[in-house]
């Protein structure tokens, strides 16, 4: 989950792993990842079977071969007895110029139409830190909600409230036919006020329509058989990329594994298996931040959408098979399972994890989580405080406050890390690119309207 790099997911499969390079002497401050022994785009062959299938324990310690990180922050330390989630590593990207973004095309990757996704790279010359967003747009789930997400990268979503996102983009029906290219504000902006200017930067395009969960390939859609068969394979193509940038980046202090929307949901639900791959190959600090993409507990978000979620995209594949509070039998669970799981396995209690930021009622997400109200018959009337009440159940229930931080802030705006507002207070106090700062120096802050920009119910850490 937070241990370094970008994200990871997936068992280990049967075939010889790649053996990624030692990092290059003397690499720091102005060495160019790309130029890596070893670069050069070759394909990655993957075992995509159940995470954890093989059965074998983690490594403990703080870092492979017991390494202790000298200078930084150290990766995450891992408890004893969970099992080991990592994919292989695989080829370092290719080499590229630094500064310029370049797309790779990721074989034995899918988006839900069949067709190939891919990930954009841009190399640094001034540090050897990464981050990776996964972009956001929605999720396939039923008749509704499949017509509005993009089903393969050259479709795109957008828009921060239900009428732009839904008339704007839509049309009421489907979603732009234009490629997904990385953004360039919030965190892809070169400013000083932004803690990761000056990072590599890895941009992954969203097109399995499974919140990077999926497991399934030729899954029908209940009600939208116009549709046709489904790759849900958002799981299985993280796997793939994961290798390849761990291994790009080896040397790196710190990785953030952040995302919006539907990708701010991907990197909780492959938190996991981020902090595994870093840990058994790496000594870097990882963070996981979600941005707009909380997952509420059962009382706040039924079983009943839980399960339909899992039965279509094959989510049980994905969830760590040793994590006992993420099988209910009614559905549910998942989100408080996988929250004890995670605390659990990475145990350091000085440690921060990550954080999520959101608007308080955030219109387009309560519109997804509207499809579990009245049994599942669904209502557009989404209640009054219910949305905020999730947020903050998810906050000092679900994690750790004392080791995931939180920026809340008032209104229905949704998606934050990527727009101007990234570097405004949002009438908290504090901007969001001073909590990430924060956040990445290994303080869980906890933001909201009134007080200094602090939620005098929530846990601060000083």
């Amino acid at each position: 989950m937070a241990v370094g790099a970008t994200l990871a997911l997936g068992g280990c499969g049967d075939e010889a792993a790649y053996e990624a390079p030692a990092p290059a002497q003397g690499q720091g401050p102005g060495y160019t990842p790309g130029s890596a022994p070893g670069a050069g785009g070759g394909e990655l062959s993957v075992d995509m079977g159940v995470a954890g299938a093989s059965g074998a324990e983690l490594p403990t310690g703080p870092g492979p071969d017991g390494a202790v990180q000298v200078g930084g922050l150290g990766p995450l330390i891992r408890a004893e007895g969970f099992l080991d989630l990592a994919p292989q590593l695989g080829e370092p990207l290719p080499d590229a110029p630094a500064g310029e973004w370049n797309y790779l095309e990721m074989a034995g990757t899918k988006c839900r139409d069949g067709s190939p996704a891919g990930l954009y790279y841009r190399y640094s010359d001034s540090s050897t830190n990464y981050f990776v967003f996964l972009e956001g747009g929605g999720a396939c789930s039923d008749d509704f909600f499949c017509p509005l997400n993009p089903q393969n990268v050259d479709e795109k979503v957008d828009g921060e409230t239900v009428i732009e996102a839904g008339l704007v983009n839509f049309g009421g029906a489907s979603a732009i036919p234009a490629k997904q290219e990385p953004r360039t504000d919030g965190i892809f902006k070169d400013d000083p006020r932004n803690p990761v200017a000056g990072w590599n930067a890895i941009y992954v395009p969203y097109c399995s329509g499974d919140v990077y969960g999926g497991t399934r390939e030729q899954a029908m859609v209940p009600k939208w058989q116009v549709g046709g068969p489904q790759d849900f394979t958002g799981y299985h193509n993280t796997s793939l990329m994961a290798g390849r940038v761990v291994a790009t980046f080896l040397d790196a202090d710190k990785a953030l594994l952040t995302g919006s929307s539907a990708g701010g949901v991907g990197s909780l639900m492959n938190a996991g298996q981020f902090g595994d791959l870093l840990g058994n190959h790496t000594t870097t600090r990882g963070f996981i931040v979600s941005d707009s993409g909380p997952v509420f507990d059962d009382q706040h978000l039924e079983p009943c959408l839980q399960k339909q979620w899992r039965e279509l995209w094959g989510l049980d594949d994905s969830l760590p098979q040793d994590c006992e509070g993420c099988f209910n039998a009614d559905g549910g669970g998942v989100v408080r399972g996988m929250g004890e799981y995670l605390m659990t396995k990475f145990s350091g209690q000085d440690q921060v994890v990550g954080g999520l930021i959101s608007s308080y009622d955030d219109e387009i997400m309560a519109m997804f989580f509207g499809k579990g109200l009245d049994a599942c018959a669904g209502n557009p009337f989404y209640p009054a405080g219910r949305y905020r009440a999730g947020l903050e159940d998810f906050r000092d229930n679900v994690l750790d406050p004392e080791r995931f931080g939180t920026y809340f802030m008032e209104g229905t705006l949704h998606m934050h890390i990527f727009r101007p507002r990234f570097y405004e207070d949002n009438g908290t106090g504090t901007t969001i690119a001073d909590w990430l700062t924060r956040l990445l120096d290994n303080e869980a802050v906890h933001v909201a309207p009134g007080g200094a920009g602090v939620d005098p119910h929530a846990v601060a850490v000083p």
